[in-house]
């Protein structure tokens, strides 16, 4: 999953985001640092202790994340509840339904960016150790998903060696081959596929492609 991709799976406004912060990496960080912010909880705690002039101010907290983060969805929720709060009596109706509708929308927003840019965070970390084994010899070109890599591949003429996963989003390794073997660009780039996976259909798969496949436990470098 994309970084755009995961935006679009929480209800997000990526466009938004990028012109506030400038650069992927930037938003990554921040995203992935919403994951340690206490404002939900100590919103639900505030709750659950009627202690309203707390809850108030958590879900005011929540709400300037969110829209700091351009998380819409869920900005759009805590900003209701935040404005039945705003009198820190908790006697304003709908409270109770207000909150529900932020946990769903938080509990969804943290699953997505767990799954989205987490999974994100350990590609890179991947590719940046795969990068420390071979050393500073070789020049690199990276690729996060399968259609940069036939992107790239159209960009960049003479490319001497691809390590190629068989995993990844919008393009997997094989579909990239499959492009590689009929446009003929896979005699002039040797292609080594390296996964986790050891069966036999996927390393027979990978020679009828024409590349070489290299599988150790635990193991899984991306392109």
């Amino acid at each position: 999953m994309t970084i755009q991709e995961c935006y679009k799976a929480i209800g997000g406004n990526y466009k938004d985001v990028l012109g506030r912060l400038q650069n992927e990496a930037l938003i990554q960080r921040f995203t992935l640092k919403f994951l340690e912010d206490q404002s939900y909880l100590q919103l639900k705690q505030a709750l659950e202790n009627k202690n309203y002039e707390d809850a108030f101010r958590s879900a005011h907290t929540l709400k300037g994340v969110c829209q700091n983060l351009s998380f819409d969805r869920l900005y759009e929720v805590s900003n209701e509840l935040t404005e039945l709060l705003r009198d820190r009596t908790g006697e304003k109706p709908g409270i109770p339904e207000a909150m529900e509708k932020v946990t769903e929308v938080y509990e969804m927003t943290i699953e997505e960016i767990k799954e989205g840019f987490v999974a994100l965070s350990d590609a890179k970390f991947n590719r940046d150790m795969l990068k420390e084994i071979l050393g500073e010899t070789y020049n690199y070109l990276e690729a996060e998903n399968g259609n940069q890599v036939i992107q790239m591949i159209g960009e960049n003429i003479g490319i001497n060696l691809m390590l190629l996963d068989i995993n990844m989003p919008q393009m997997n390794g094989f579909e990239v081959l499959e492009i590689m073997k009929r446009s003929q660009c896979i005699a002039e780039t040797p292609v080594i596929m390296i996964s986790s996976e050891d069966a036999v259909n996927t390393m027979r798969k990978a020679y009828e492609l024409e590349s070489q496949i290299i599988s150790h436990d635990r193991l899984i470098l991306l392109l």
